[in-house]
């Protein structure tokens, strides 16, 4: 592993994206603030906001920092360099994870705290899932990401965060608790019984699966140009 130009690559990476990333952990901290305002609406405005950051860097990092390289045609020049295309795939998983992992975690941090001292009922509501929906955004991100490096296909990428990121977050937050057989079991999960706990586990699982996925692919790439 060349390790001094993956780090020149992730740091390049975060170059380019430190004006786009800032403007969109902004926007979280004006979430939080909305959120934290103590009316009925507040929590609720500042929830869907932070959600609609989340979604819109499952569109902006991998179209930025994968496909254009491609269609800008910088990615020759990078795979010029002396580095394998693990190496490659190591630079762009880590520069897109720590760039997301920014706002992510001022979300996080942010409505941990809200969703434990706000007044709002929704708030309190949301303490016992907030961890099982941001890290399946973390997952979400993670299927985009892979899809974006081994297919190259912006019509791909953009198709498949409308239909996990918008399509499958409103799925989850308005008919999944309506269906009667997997109501007890979301319930269950609110209440951070045995079947939240299975939750976490199986997100983890999943996320390190599509890491491997993504670099088996990857490896057995013949062609990068």
């Amino acid at each position: 592993m060349k390790t001094p130009i993956v780090l020149r690559l992730v740091l390049k990476d975060w170059y380019i994206e430190r004006v786009g990333v800032s403007l969109l952990i902004g926007s979280v901290i004006v979430a939080g603030i909305l959120a934290a305002i103590p009316w009925q609406d507040g929590f609720p405005i500042g929830l869907n906001l932070t959600l609609v950051v989340l979604i819109s860097l499952n569109f902006y990092l991998p179209l930025s920092t994968v496909l254009d390289e491609r269609h800008s045609k910088t990615l020759p020049f990078t795979m010029s360099l002396p580095i394998s295309p693990i190496e490659y795939t190591v630079a762009k998983i880590i520069a897109n994870l720590l760039l997301y992992l920014m706002p992510w975690t001022v979300a996080s941090i942010s409505f941990a705290v809200i969703s434990k001292r706000g007044a709002s009922p929704i708030a309190h509501l949301w303490a016992g899932y907030m961890d099982v929906f941001l890290i399946a955004f973390i997952v979400i991100f993670m299927v985009i990401l892979g899809i974006a490096l081994i297919f190259e296909s912006i019509g791909w990428t953009v198709f498949l965060n409308v239909i996990l990121g918008i399509v499958g977050v409103n799925v989850a937050f308005q008919v999944v608790p309506r269906i009667p057989t997997l109501r007890a079991f979301v319930l269950a999960v609110g209440r951070r019984g045995p079947e939240h706990i299975w939750t976490l586990v199986a997100e983890f699982a999943t996320l390190l699966l599509l890491v491997a996925v993504t670099f088996l692919v990857q490896s057995k790439k013949q062609d990068f140009l």
